[in-house]
């Protein structure tokens, strides 16, 4: 495990894990999907991609990931293949379902 990780850490039940992992992916979820809107409405405007995404991950809206993503995110829009595993909408939308199905069952 130490050698696929920056770093591991107990949480106690593997549902503890299963639950960290998901609280993780949704802020990511939230900022890719804006990201590619904001580059969107970017694009329309005649701004470059590449100049667009200097800009927006050197700002202070940028996360951590956002750099050493940006020739693969890049590379998607110019030709709609990547080297890169990408966080597919039916992976967001998995991740989503079991959040709010997390959440029911903390309600109840």
């Amino acid at each position: 495990m130490e050698q696929l990780t920056r770093c591991s850490d107990y949480l106690g039940a593997v549902v503890n894990g299963v639950a960290m992992k998901l609280a993780i992916n949704l802020p990511l979820m939230v900022y890719w999907g804006a990201l590619g809107a904001a580059v969107g409405l970017l694009g329309n405007r005649g701004i470059p991609d590449e100049q667009a995404f200097d800009i927006l991950t050197d700002s202070s809206g940028a996360i951590g990931p956002a750099r050493m993503r940006q020739a693969s995110i890049i590379e998607l829009l110019k030709t709609g293949t990547s080297g890169v595993s990408n966080f597919a909408i039916d992976q967001a939308l998995k991740d989503i379902s079991l959040l709010a199905a997390w959440r029911k069952d903390k309600a109840s």
